[in-house]
């Protein structure tokens, strides 16, 4: 996301309440989710252009797409959140439904998304990725954490000096597929039926999910996000 209005640019990492924070900027604007283009929150079919979805943009794509300058880049101020990479693979899972296919186990096992142009890979890409180039330089001024998401938005409003509104609470996981608003009626009715057929049941805590083994698959694979972001000492949780 892109406010040439405000200087600012937003890395939206998926699963970590990127709409959330996108919708203070929107009504800041005072523009409608619909109308959310202009902050360069829209689809791409274009692949020379970046991946399907310019809202998960990698900070150095959007100098690499043509997006914005390097000058710009540099002078905007470029912030972020980030997840605990055990919990963030289990939102995805239950947001996605892959629990009415596959035990999340053999999710990761079988039907974990592969590197490729595709939403799917963007949603469970490292977040390191996300934040830092090649040469291991982080590209952003600011990096918060979604376990402390309101204190650490408050701080980054101050730290960029920024008059927004407070976080609203949209797109969560535990009672909705997607979108922003609450779900209708039809929509709830499908959210239960997924649960009814289930092949695992919806847990209220990520940790329910969890064995040895895929506690260490997701340790090895979201190794740089552990030791980046500061959850080195989730590492041993599990045990």
């Amino acid at each position: 996301m892109i406010s040439h209005q405000l200087k600012v640019i937003f890395i939206h990492i998926p699963k970590v309440a990127g709409q959330s924070i996108e919708q203070c900027f929107i009504t800041h604007h005072g523009i409608s989710w619909e109308h959310r283009d202009v902050l360069l929150l829209k689809e791409n079919s274009n692949p020379a252009k970046g991946p399907p979805r310019l809202a998960h943009l990698t900070a150095s794509e959007y100098k690499d797409y043509g997006y914005i300058s390097s000058d710009n880049f540099e002078n905007y101020f470029k912030f972020s959140f980030v997840r605990n990479p055990w919990a963030r693979l289990v939102s995805e899972y239950k947001w996605r439904g892959y629990y009415t296919k596959w035990r999340f186990k053999d999710w990761l096992k079988y039907g974990f998304p592969k590197p490729a142009r595709t939403s799917y890979w963007r949603h469970v890409m490292p977040q390191y990725d996300y934040l830092f180039d090649s040469a291991g330089n982080c590209l952003v001024d600011f990096i918060g954490h979604f376990e402390n998401l309101t204190e650490d938005f408050n701080h980054f409003r101050q730290k960029a000096s920024l008059q927004l509104p407070d976080l609203p609470h949209v797109n969560k996981s535990s009672n909705k597929i997607g979108g922003i608003q609450d779900l209708a009626s039809l929509q709830t009715a499908r959210f239960l039926w997924k649960k009814l057929k289930a092949k695992q049941p919806v847990y209220p805590s990520y940790l329910e999910y969890y064995d040895d083994w895929s506690w260490s698959w997701v340790a090895e694979r979201y190794q740089k996000d552990i030791e980046a972001f500061g959850y080195i000492d989730q590492v041993m949780t599990f045990k």
